[in-house]
């Protein structure tokens, strides 16, 4: 009778400063993984010889782009809000350290604000011009000379319960993401509420109830 063999599992191991990697080799570090560059062993997420493969950093600042011709677009200014003349295009520099971002560009009430991304080596997908339009871009960034980036509209969010107290008193209820302003349904107890009548936007974050609900009040809104 033949033997059969069993192949060994290729198990991803644990980042450790005392382990010495190979190029390609790919490891586990605070909860994403990393693939190694060079050979040298700095921390990933710290140093340059790994590139982030898996999990992602999200951050939702707000960055208002003004009027300059370009601009340096890092984690901590993640969320840009265009102000700049219809059709201008203002060109994004992307400075982080090598790894996976997950960033955010709003549209304006008027629409159209374009950009470009000078060192990207490739881009799919489109910036959506359309009014108060939310595009999400995936960032991979491998050094500062080369990023792969991908850009795709606002996935829409269906039932959510928001945050906030439900006591007769507070009012104010905010959402786990931003929405574009007059694209919320609320619903009370089942039942939709009116934007204007029976509720009102705080910024692109938060609805703000004109009667406060009850103790045992659900509350939902999709966006």
């Amino acid at each position: 009778m033949s033997q059969i063999k069993v192949k060994p599992e290729n198990k991803t191991r644990t980042w450790a400063d005392r382990i010495r990697f190979r190029v390609g080799e790919t490891v586990k570090h605070n909860g994403a993984s990393y693939v190694n560059l060079t050979g040298a062993n700095s921390e990933p997420g710290v140093g340059s010889d790994w590139l982030m493969v898996g999990g992602s950093t999200v951050i939702y600042y707000e960055h208002v782009l003004t009027d300059a011709t370009s601009i340096n677009w890092n984690s901590a200014n993640a969320f840009l809000e265009a102000t700049a003349a219809v059709g201008d295009t203002r060109d994004i520099t992307f400075v982080d350290t090598p790894g996976k971002y997950s960033l955010q560009f709003k549209q304006d009430a008027t629409g159209g604000r374009k950009l470009t991304f000078s060192n990207a080596e490739t881009i799919s997908g489109l910036i959506d011009l359309e009014p108060e339009a939310i595009s999400f871009i995936e960032l991979y960034i491998e050094s500062n000379t080369k990023s792969h980036i991908r850009i795709k509209g606002q996935q829409p969010v269906i039932g959510e319960t928001p945050t906030g107290v439900i006591d007769g008193v507070n009012t104010t209820f905010t959402t786990a993401k931003p929405f574009a302003t007059g694209k919320t349904s609320l619903y009370l107890n089942g039942i939709r509420q009116h934007l204007g009548d029976d509720y009102t936007e705080v910024g692109n974050g938060a609805v703000e109830f004109i009667i406060a609900p009850e103790v045992d009040d659900k509350i939902i809104i999709d966006y």
